[in-house]
C-alpha cells in the first residue's frame, strides 16, 4: 500500500496541473478543474493512482467498478504576492477604492 503523498507525488508527476484529489477505496483520481472543457484528450482526462502499488489505472475501467467516494481535496495552489493598496499613488486609490477616509 502507497501513502496519499506518494499517490500525490505521482500523480502531480502525470498530471501536474491536477487541482483535485478524489479518494476511493483502492485508488486516488487525480483532476484538474480546466478539464471540464475538455471531453478527454492527450493531458485532459483524470488520472487514476492505485493504492494497492502506485501504478495507474485505466480511467473507464475503474469508474465502471463503481466504488463510492470516500473524501475530495482541493490542492493547494502556489500562494501569490498582492501588494497592499496603499502601495498604489493615491490618485489611483482614490479612483479605484475611493477616498482614504472613506469607511464601507
Amino acid at each position: 500500500m502507497i501513502t496519499y503523498e506518494e499517490a500525490l507525488e505521482i500523480g502531480k508527476h502525470r498530471k501536474p496541473n491536477a487541482d483535485t484529489c478524489v479518494e476511493y477505496e483502492t485508488a486516488y483520481m487525480f483532476t484538474a478543474e480546466e478539464d471540464a472543457n475538455y471531453i478527454g484528450g492527450y493531458g485532459h482526462d483524470a488520472i487514476v493512482v492505485s493504492k494497492e502499488d502506485g501504478s495507474f489505472l485505466e480511467l473507464p475501467q475503474f469508474l465502471m467498478k463503481g466504488e463510492d467516494e470516500i473524501k475530495e481535496t482541493r490542492l493547494r495552489k502556489e500562494l501569490t504576492y498582492v501588494e497592499p493598496a496603499d502601495y498604489f499613488p493615491k490618485e489611483i486609490r482614490e479612483k479605484y477604492f475611493g477616498k482614504d477616509d472613506e469607511i464601507e
